[in-house]
């Protein structure tokens, strides 16, 4: 969908973010391999083999996410993000298990939606429904708007796993 990304994340208990990188091509089994570095300049810091599993099906997307540390990491939150820019999505709503909340048109409240879904719906300032979200079990997410930190979109964290630290050699999946 036009003005939407996402990326999964670690970040540190410092709120530093470290992005996956990768490449954008399909292994033999038709996923998308990716790391994430907790520090790129030094290759003995602990990182995080991840995979991105994408499969259409009809006018759906079904996603699975996993993300493998190679040794215990403690982190603030480890999740997928998703960013939504204010130009198509402020001022429109994000609806969960029947609750709706507005997506914030002017900045005000930082962090406007939290809490434990199996269904999240994106609609736009026109009310058009674009991005709907089915999770398999309650998961946890939590929305925030980007201004505080001078962007123009809000973002969307998935989150993967409770463990903290999360322990080397466990995969944390969504």
């Amino acid at each position: 969908d036009a003005g939407t990304s996402f990326h999964a994340a670690a970040i540190t208990r410092t709120w530093n973010q470290m992005r996956a990188g990768g490449r954008v091509k399909r292994d033999a089994n038709g996923n998308y391999p990716f790391t994430i570095y907790m520090d790129k300049r030094d290759p003995q810091a602990a990182k995080f083999a991840g995979l991105a599993e994408i499969v259409q099906r009809n006018d759906s997307l079904h996603v699975r996410y996993s993300l493998t540390p190679d040794r215990d990491v403690d982190l603030a939150q480890l999740c997928l993000t998703g960013s939504f820019e204010l130009d198509v999505y402020g001022g429109g709503t994000v609806t969960a298990d029947g609750r709706t909340v507005k997506i914030p048109a002017t900045h005000g409240k930082t962090h406007f939606f939290d809490g434990w879904h199996r269904v999240v719906s994106l609609a736009d300032a026109q009310g058009r429904t674009r991005l709907t979200f089915t999770f398999d079990a309650p998961t946890h997410l939590m929305m925030q708007d980007n201004r505080a930190w001078n962007g123009n979109s809000t973002t969307m964290r998935i989150f993967l796993g409770a463990d903290k630290p999360f322990k080397g050699g466990r995969t944390n999946t969504t």
